[in-house]
């Protein structure tokens, strides 16, 4: 099992509420859809890896994978999660990172 792709994406917004509302939320929402976390510290939390395989794939993005035969059939990500307090608002941070890997044939690996 060879690791094709590494993806790392990071966004950040800009919400009204306190950053500890806001995360109680993210961790409300992540526990609801069964994602780990793996710490909570102060102004953030970071989740474990979670596996998915190409069938849990949403019917779009497989639909719209770059290549009919992309030769993975795994997937991982994790997240981090950051929020920090702005005059009267709060920025929040998610950093993606997303690995798929795996392959359909012994020794085919197709980026």
């Amino acid at each position: 099992m060879g690791i094709i792709l590494t993806l790392a994406m990071a966004v950040s917004i800009t919400v009204g509420s306190s950053p500890d509302q806001v995360l109680r939320t993210i961790e409300g929402i992540l526990s609801a859809r069964e994602i780990p976390i793996a710490q909570i510290s102060r102004g953030g939390l970071t989740t474990g890896w979670v596996e998915i395989d190409l069938e849990e794939l949403p019917p779009y993005i497989i639909d719209n994978l770059p290549d009919d035969d992309p030769g993975w059939t795994r997937a991982r990500f994790t997240l981090a999660i950051r929020g920090e307090k702005l005059k009267d608002k709060s920025q929040v941070s998610i950093d993606a990172q997303f690995e798929r890997y795996g392959t359909k044939y012994r020794y085919m690996l197709v980026p």
